[in-house]
């Protein structure tokens, strides 16, 4: 099996490490690619978000990791970009800007679309209801709704190359949606959806594997329950571990590959020569 990692965090944002240190993990383990993707800069402050003031020195970083470990590994810079309009650029700025290999695009702050203000699904399950009802009266199927249309409008209209962690708002969400451990038929109606949305623009989803090994979810991001939709629907993936530390590169990272192919998914996609190509397991 090849190793494959487009989605790591270093020092930068809010990993723990220097870029190198992950990648001398990643060529111990033996992986065949190693890609950064630091969380792009929002236009305030965040304690995860890399500042635009140190974006220069990590692509330079990235740069130099690229030419030092090129007989070794394949290496790539990119972020993890988030869509909130009016909070952070649009992913055509950094584009432009940064000559980055490839985007992962995100939702980490869910925009009330009537009042504006931003419900943040990561972090505490505590913090993230406490949120609920402050920016949304505890509206559940409200603010879900407004995650998967915010989600929708990020793929049509920013077109990223990688779709991250795509129903992650379930891991603080779970207590109020599920109903004796299943999904309510609304719910299972907006994950067909997006991922029409997903199939019809030709998107990479993402199977994030961050909530297993951190003992946070119980599945991976999507619920492989979901992937025989995905099979239906021809939808392409990459696994992820979402590492935040060069001990977790490679954590649960067989397991998204054996989720994939239990429901006869015999592929990932690979990142080679600035194309995304066909990669058989």
């Amino acid at each position: 099996m090849q190793i494959l990692g487009y989605h790591n965090h270093n020092f930068y944002c809010d990993g723990i490490e220097s870029p190198e240190k992950y990648i001398q993990s990643a060529v111990y383990q033996n992986f065949k690619a190693f890609g950064f993707s630091s969380h792009a800069p929002f236009n305030f402050f965040n304690k995860w978000s890399i500042s635009y003031e140190k974006l220069n020195n990590y692509c330079s970083d990235i740069d130099y990791l690229k030419a030092k470990y090129s007989n070794e590994i394949s290496i790539f810079k990119a972020l993890e970009i988030d869509f909130a309009p009016e909070f952070i650029k649009e992913f055509d700025f950094f584009r432009e800007n940064y000559e980055l290999d490839y985007i992962i695009g995100s939702i980490h702050y869910v925009i009330n679309p009537k009042s504006k203000e931003l419900l943040f699904i990561d972090g505490s399950k505590e913090a993230f209801i406490k949120n609920l009802k402050l920016f949304f009266g505890g509206d559940v199927e409200y603010a879900v709704k407004s995650y998967f249309a915010q989600t929708a409008q990020m793929i049509t209209s920013q077109k990223p190359d990688i779709i991250g962690h795509i129903d992650k708002i379930i891991m603080n969400a779970s207590d109020l949606i599920l109903v004796n451990g299943e999904y309510p038929p609304w719910y299972l109606n907006e994950i067909s959806n997006i991922l029409d949305v997903v199939a019809a623009n030709k998107s990479i989803l993402e199977l994030n594997m961050r909530g297993i090994y951190k003992g946070k979810w119980h599945t991976s991001f999507l619920d492989r329950k979901f992937l025989p939709l995905c099979k239906k629907k021809k939808i392409d993936f990459v696994v992820s571990t979402d590492a935040h530390s060069p001990d977790e590169v490679a954590l649960a990272y067989e397991n998204g590959i054996k989720y994939l192919t239990d429901f006869g998914i015999q592929h990932t996609m690979e990142f080679n020569n600035g194309r995304w190509l066909v990669l058989n397991q």
